[in-house]
């Protein structure tokens, strides 16, 4: 679709000429292709907010244009109006014409009823204020508002100013050149949007999302880099071979590593009391799992002699090492704990929600939830015949707040 006039063209006719064509468009309903070119340039210029109700006054809004009763204003429903207005220069160029006029643009107006949207701030910005190719390529869908209405500032930042006449000159080009055709439309969309957002320093930040496919290693320094501020003390007292740290560059926390076959306990730690900023636990799920089986996980762990076992005793192995990273962490210190549900005992056993409670009654406050999906799909046993119930091949990353 070739460009249509600008919003700001001017129009031979005077705006009552204009008003008279107008209302005997719409009470004829001629067919926009039939409508002379100077009817068209007297809408895309906004006639209409040159004109004056029976009290002598501007009006304020299209809407009270399209109300008002001939031969003033259309006398006609503004939805109706506005339907023919998009089928003669299409939705977004109607969107240009049918916005107010800014304080700026007419002073002596009177002010609307109610308050202006940001919405219809932006659409005024570009209509009074951005340069003709940027218009032209919002109307043809082109560019964003958002982007467009950068176009419509009073000045550009000193550092966009190369950029943005740089812009100007592309899209007057490609304006002269004429639009592609529909298939490379999207294409050049992404690229421009993105090109503005460049220009004037706003392209998109980077977030951290709950949810991360991969590994440990993936997901610890994304959750560091959102609770734990660099130089900070960070104990990891399950550090075993140290694989979530593989993507921490070394120097960025004081790391202090140890776990079991070290000689550390993670429920008694050689550390003073308050001394931590952040601890990062990671204890075996299940009793079955990470290599240990469960006479393994007793011997290790000594939790069969405390009168535990199956999903109670990780449960207790939990508590237990939370209980003494509360005592190492200094007040609003950050405790990462690595968990995932389990079935066990014919039982389905949310572990991460009966930690969540736990940590929550021993002191901890709950800040965030993190899931980690593998990449891969899990391992099964050979002699598997009937799945009853989903194989879990996520985990849970659970972040707590020390009191």
């Amino acid at each position: 679709m070739a460009p249509t006039a600008h919003v700001k063209a001017g129009y031979e006719s005077s705006p009552l000429e204009w008003r008279a064509t107008f209302q005997g468009a719409l009470l004829t309903e001629t067919e926009p292709a039939a409508l002379h070119q100077d009817l068209v340039a007297g809408i895309t210029g906004r006639a209409w907010s040159s004109l004056e109700d029976a009290r002598g006054r501007r009006f304020r809004t299209f809407d009270e244009f399209c109300r008002t009763d001939l031969p003033l204003g259309l006398g006609s429903d503004p939805h109706k109006v506005r339907a023919f207005l998009e089928r003669l220069v299409g939705q977004r160029r109607a969107k240009l014409i049918l916005v107010s006029a800014s304080a700026q643009g007419a002073r002596d107006l009177p002010k609307v009823g109610r308050r202006s949207t940001r919405r219809d701030d932006r659409v005024r910005a570009i209509a009074e204020r951005a340069p003709a190719p940027i218009v032209e390529l919002y109307c043809n869908d082109l560019l964003g508002a958002k982007e467009a209405e950068r176009f419509g500032r009073r000045r550009y930042p000193a550092d966009a100013e190369k950029g943005a006449q740089r812009f100007l000159r592309r899209a007057e080009r490609l304006l002269h050149r004429g639009l592609p055709i529909p298939a490379a439309r999207d294409a050049l969309r992404r690229e421009l949007n993105s090109e503005v957002r460049s220009i004037f320093g706003t392209t998109q930040p980077q977030i951290t999302c709950s949810a991360v496919v991969g590994t440990n290693a993936d997901l610890l320094p994304q959750i560091l880099a959102l609770y734990v501020k660099p130089k900070s003390r960070v104990v990891d007292v399950t550090y075993g071979r140290g694989v979530f740290w593989r993507d921490v560059p070394a120097g960025t926390y004081d790391l202090l590593g140890s776990d079991l076959i070290d000689g550390v306990d993670c429920r008694e730690l050689p550390y003073e009391d308050t001394s931590v900023d952040c601890v990062v636990l990671d204890p075996p799920y299940k009793r079955n799992g990470d290599g240990l089986g469960a006479a393994d996980f007793g011997a290790y762990y000594r939790n069969h002699e405390r009168g535990t076992s199956g999903h109670g005793s990780v449960l207790a192995l939990y508590r237990a090492a939370a209980k003494e990273a509360l005592r190492v962490l200094k007040r609003r210190g950050i405790l990462i704990t690595k968990c995932q549900d389990e079935y066990a005992s014919g039982k389905q056993r949310w572990t991460h929600i009966e930690l969540m409670g736990e940590f929550e009654k021993m002191g901890f406050r709950s800040e965030d939830l993190f899931v980690l999906v593998q990449h891969q799909t899990p391992m099964v046993n050979l002699n598997f015949k009937t799945q009853r119930h989903a194989r879990k091949n996520h985990s849970f990353a659970l972040v707590h707040r020390k009191r």
